[in-house]
């Protein structure tokens, strides 16, 4: 139930960002400085967090870092795009592209990473490549920076 629990609620602050990400930059269609004020104010949050002990800081090291600092580089790009996608696009076509996620990360650990993965996995990923494929095509406000 705790997990029910957790993913209802973050799917409800997710679609509550989403309407609210896309009224601002409706507003203020400054797409790069709003994903950056998103992520610092994110950003001080925790750090206020951590300071006042509301939640243990992590222990970290320098290998940590250095695993970790792709995978941020990464999520930063993504935020960025996505919330530049949001503002040239309506949101349910920025959200049909980004269900395409699996299917690209899987491409890119095959050819970059040299990953090889179950057939399986190659599978699973028709149904998401079959839906938003032609929910993509027929998109009316389609445009190529979206």
């Amino acid at each position: 139930m705790k997990i029910e629990l957790y993913f209802a609620t973050w799917w409800s602050l997710n679609v509550v960002f989403n309407i609210y990400n896309k009224k601002v930059l409706n507003a203020f269609s400054f797409p790069w400085l709003t994903s950056t004020l998103s992520l610092a104010v994110g950003s001080l949050i925790m750090l206020v967090s951590w300071v006042t002990k509301m939640v243990e800081a992590p222990k970290t090291d320098v290998e940590f870092w250095k695993t970790l600092f792709p995978v941020a580089l990464a999520h930063t790009i993504e935020h960025a795009a996505a919330t530049t996608s949001m503002s040239k696009v309506a949101g349910s076509f920025t959200h049909i592209i980004k269900s395409t996620e699996p299917a690209f990360s899987v491409l890119v650990s095959r050819f970059f990473l040299s990953e090889t993965f179950l057939i399986g996995v190659y599978l699973s990923l028709l149904p998401i490549i079959g839906g938003c494929g032609p929910s993509a095509f027929t998109e009316l406000n389609f445009n190529m920076t979206g």
